[in-house]
């Protein structure tokens, strides 16, 4: 509905400028005519057109108000602030009564000081008071310029979907915009999606193929992604320590906006590469940036968790996996990781059978035993029955000797807690084992 209403509005005013065009052909000498024309053209983004008509008006009345307010809204239009603010400075001098002329020049002046603003702190870095200013001036004016400003001012801080809303906006109303087709590329390439930003600045240059900043912006995103894709092989071949520097190298080429998705995505990678060169500090510092870049950025959870699991530090790797099981309810990577952090807790809190009973992990059954005679004789509470706490202590001792015993000296349990489980855990998969051995048991017909 919307389509064909925006089609009937364009051929409306196409037949009015037809409609214009007889009646000026008969009285050539008429400036409202040229004026409603120019307002035709200006609904149809026809500036060029609409400027054209509005002088052509102001020729035969210099003092016609509409006329002077449709050409300065056409100079803001195509990016003339000076020209535009200039005029309406002109016009307000020769008739100084005019409220809609003074409301038109007190719009322009707002136009000029924003952009002011906003010019003043991109150059400054401040990239905040730029959006804000920008924002501002959209609803003065929908200049292409302007919204390539904002969209620059919102790159610069990693924002990139109203960047690319409006660069393509941009491109719809003029295909030869080259800055419109090199920002698009950035931000297609901040976002991760690498071939196509660089086919979009492949675009912007074919348009100018001696424009230095796009020239320069190219080679510099072809070399991150070399280095990005160089590293992803070294990593895909395991050799990590290589991955690292690569990954380095395009971090530091990219110099990619702390909160945006590139910066996320290559601090992800390196951290993996640190974790599988057992550098764990280092791989939770790239965590930490990757996920303060994009807090649902999955991968560096989970490098996190793992590398927290490899420093015992299994609490913080449980909270985090708690939350991740929020975010992502259905993913079975992420309900195992949480399985096995709370696995892992009850495993460091388990006792230390092998030590209890002083033998390695390698010993036999008969050593086992020897060991468990030995313990059992010198921790027997008989020997301590000094005073109450001797006597508790020396049995807690005792009983932690015997369930060492039992565990050990039983294959099957001793596998168990070998793969990491604790005495409870061991009782129940047991069981669970003896019941199912139970139910598969064939049944003999009498």
């Amino acid at each position: 509905g919307i389509n064909a209403e925006y089609m009937g509005e364009q051929r409306a005013y196409q037949d009015a400028i037809k409609l214009y065009t007889k009646a000026i052909s008969l009285a050539p000498d008429v400036p409202i005519y040229y004026c409603n024309r120019a307002t035709s053209w200006f609904k149809l983004n026809s500036y060029k057109e609409c400027i054209e008509d509005c002088r052509q008006a102001l020729k035969l009345d210099p003092s016609f108000v509409k006329a002077n307010i449709r050409l300065t809204t056409a100079l803001c239009e195509i990016g003339n602030f000076g020209e535009a603010a200039a005029h309406i400075h002109e016009a307000v001098k020769n008739k100084p009564n005019s409220k809609e002329l003074s409301d038109e020049l007190t719009r322009v002046n707002k136009i000029q000081t924003l952009i002011s603003i906003g010019l003043t702190a991109i150059q400054s870095k401040d990239f905040q008071t730029a959006r804000i200013s920008f924002g501002e001036l959209m609803n003065l004016t929908s200049s292409n310029k302007v919204f390539l400003w904002a969209s620059s001012a919102d790159l610069a801080v990693g924002v990139c979907d109203r960047a690319l809303r409006w660069t393509l906006q941009v491109i719809k109303s003029d295909q030869n915009n080259i800055e419109a087709y090199s920002l698009r590329g950035q931000a297609l390439f901040i976002r991760g999606e690498f071939d196509e930003g660089i086919k979009h600045l492949k675009a912007a240059l074919r348009l100018s193929p001696d424009d230095t900043n796009t020239i320069s912006t190219l080679k510099k995103l072809k070399k991150i992604h070399q280095a990005y894709v160089s590293a992803s092989e070294s990593a895909e071949a395991r050799d990590f320590s290589a991955a690292v520097p690569l990954f380095t190298e395009a971090i530091e080429l990219a110099e990619a906006p702390p909160s945006s998705v590139l910066t996320s995505i290559l601090h992800s990678c390196r951290a993996n590469a640190y974790l599988r060169i057992e550098d764990y500090d280092k791989c939770l510092l790239d965590c930490e940036i990757a996920i303060k870049a994009q807090d649902d950025c999955r991968n560096a959870w989970l490098t996190r968790g793992s590398a927290l699991h490899a420093l015992g530090r299994h609490e913080e790797a449980l909270t985090d996996m708690k939350r991740l099981t929020k975010l992502y309810p259905n993913d079975s990577v992420i309900t195992g990781r949480y399985e096995r952090a709370i696995f892992e807790i009850r495993k460091s809190k388990r006792p230390d059978y092998y030590g209890i009973l002083g033998v390695s992990r390698l010993s036999s059954e008969l050593e086992i035993k020897a060991a468990y005679k030995q313990a059992a004789l010198e921790w027997h509470p008989d020997k301590h029955s000094l005073d109450e706490e001797d006597r508790m202590r020396a049995e807690a001792k005792f009983k932690e000797i015997g369930e060492a015993l039992e565990i050990l000296t039983d294959p099957m349990k001793r596998q168990l807690y070998d793969e990491g489980y604790d005495k409870e855990a061991i009782e129940e998969r047991i069981q669970a084992a003896n019941r199912a051995a139970r139910e598969h048991r064939p049944r003999h017909h009498h």
